[in-house]
């Protein structure tokens, strides 16, 4: 089986982004591995709003229950790479997925802490 290098990005700033191994590719990744390295026993999967993230099949795996949690923990890295609030900790997979930075413009920046004000509370 084919594994994918992906980026886990942890919605805890003080926490680096790390890299992560997923068995399968694509669509058909393990799920056992995308719940051990976020934490949750249900993922869903958020196609990033940006071309510039989502091109090359980049997708972002969250805890499907996240939001639901009595103190949800709101994703800054990941809620900006997505243009929308994200909660807990995420798995991004992409081909490119090695590089040491994931750049974001402005705009995507504002756009994601804008639908969210306790973003903000993370800078």
């Amino acid at each position: 089986m084919t594994n994918t290098t992906a980026i886990l990005i942890p919605s805890d700033l003080s926490r680096p982004m790390s890299p992560v191994t997923v068995r399968g590719t694509g669509d058909d990744l393990h799920l056992g591995d995308l719940y051990a390295a976020i934490g949750c026993d249900l993922v869903d999967d958020v196609r990033p709003d940006h071309s510039h993230f989502s091109r090359n099949g980049g997708m972002i795996w969250v805890d499907d229950e996240g939001l639901l949690k009595p103190e949800p923990e709101p994703n800054l890295r990941a809620s900006i790479i997505a243009g929308r609030p994200l909660y807990g900790d995420a798995v991004y997979t992409i081909a490119a997925a090695t590089v040491p930075f994931i750049p974001c413009s402005l705009d995507a920046a504002a756009g994601a802490i804008a639908a969210d004000p306790r973003l903000m509370g993370q800078f």
